[in-house]
């Protein structure tokens, strides 16, 4: 079931010690409504390399903004993780929150479901696509 829907996906990995840290998707994609969701997989090592999941992640909405005619993005995060996500929720809206629907560690949690627009993105994020475009990858 991990590999059902999804259309592209990238490998994170660390550029100076070449450690995978994971993986980047962009999955579900619906032609008629123009949208597609992404998600991050993995668990990186150390604290600092949250930064390079992000990087991954930016990739992947970029990716998905400029190879297919999406209007929106979607992430879907459980509770647990939006700590994780926060830096990027400069760019994301919340939308949503189901509540207890992610099962966890024994109990179920609340899965929250963030959104881009295009044209939001491009508004935003111009500045840390270049950053990431010439600094990083």
């Amino acid at each position: 079931m991990l590999w059902n829907g999804v259309s592209t996906q990238f490998v994170v990995i660390d550029n100076q010690s070449r450690t995978l840290l994971g993986l980047v998707q962009l999955y579900n994609p619906d032609t008629a409504a123009r949208h597609a969701y992404v998600s991050a997989l993995g668990r990186p090592p150390r604290a600092g390399d949250l930064g390079v999941f992000l990087e991954g992640l930016i990739l992947v909405v970029e990716f998905a903004f400029n190879m297919f005619d999406n209007r929106k993005i979607y992430a879907e995060i459980p509770a647990f993780n939006v700590e994780q996500f926060g830096p990027m929720a400069r760019y994301f809206t919340k939308e949503a929150q189901l509540g207890d629907h992610v099962f966890h560690m024994g109990s179920y949690v609340p899965l929250e479901i963030w959104s881009v627009t295009r044209a939001d993105w491009s508004e935003k994020a111009g500045r840390v696509v270049r950053w990431v475009g010439n600094e990083s990858l």
